[in-house]
């Protein structure tokens, strides 16, 4: 049989594959049109959660080129215009993304005239460039209209698909759907939901089934 040591390597290697990654809370309509903030910096694998906060809104991809125009593309994401009810923490919605690269992410909001206002946003911004949210939003004031997305997509479930989220973020138990935005009225208290509509990013540490098995693997092999 292996050495204790040995297999204490394979249980290290296991929790090193369970790499971390953050989530980053944007909130729109908090006594403001604007998304807050509406510039951030992501890494690869990172979460961007839109907390929206009263009246309707919508979160849209873009290109720095056509602010106000949905990006034509089968994996840009939006959230569909969304309504919130009432004036609790508990009645906010959600839309959540995972950024795929570090390239710059631009999105509006495709309610009304709200991309021509102001209720837009980047995520990795280009650093040494002309292009930034400032121009962005000054290009945004000049759009001839403000076009609502055909397709509702691009949700997603923050970490693992099999994890629950209560396991993930422990001052919430809410549920995230696949393709449209959701509800939050599952957290545990009102002092919770203010800790989740936060704008400040929290790491996290999720756990893989994949990993997992990969160690069960691992300490089998040690045997």
């Amino acid at each position: 049989m292996k050495s204790f040591s040995a297999i204490a390597l394979g249980i290290s290697t296991f929790v090193a594959a369970a790499s971390a990654y953050t989530v980053h809370n944007v909130t729109v309509g908090n006594n403001t049109l604007f998304f807050e903030p509406n510039s951030i910096t992501a890494e690869k694998g990172d979460y961007v959660r839109f907390i929206i906060m009263s009246t309707t809104h919508g979160i849209a991809q873009t290109l720095y080129s056509t602010p106000c125009q949905p990006l034509e593309s089968e994996d840009a994401f939006y959230s569909g215009l969304l309504t919130v009810a009432g004036s609790d923490p508990s009645d906010y919605l959600e839309f959540t993304i995972q950024v795929n690269s570090t390239d710059p992410i631009w999105y509006y909001c495709p309610e009304a005239y709200h991309c021509q206002s102001g209720t837009v946003g980047v995520i990795n911004p280009p650093k040494n460039s002309t292009e930034s949210i400032t121009s962005f939003t000054d290009a945004a004031s000049r759009a001839s209209s403000n076009v609502v997305p055909s397709v509702v997509q691009g949700n997603v479930t923050i970490g693992d698909s099999s994890s629950s989220s209560s396991s993930i973020v422990s001052s919430s138990t809410s549920t995230f759907a696949t393709s449209s935005a959701t509800s939050i009225a599952s957290t545990t208290s009102a002092s919770a939901s203010s800790t989740e509509t936060s704008s400040a990013a929290i790491t996290l540490q999720p756990v893989f089934p994949a990993a997992l098995t990969a160690l069960l693997g691992t300490v089998a092999f040690l045997f």
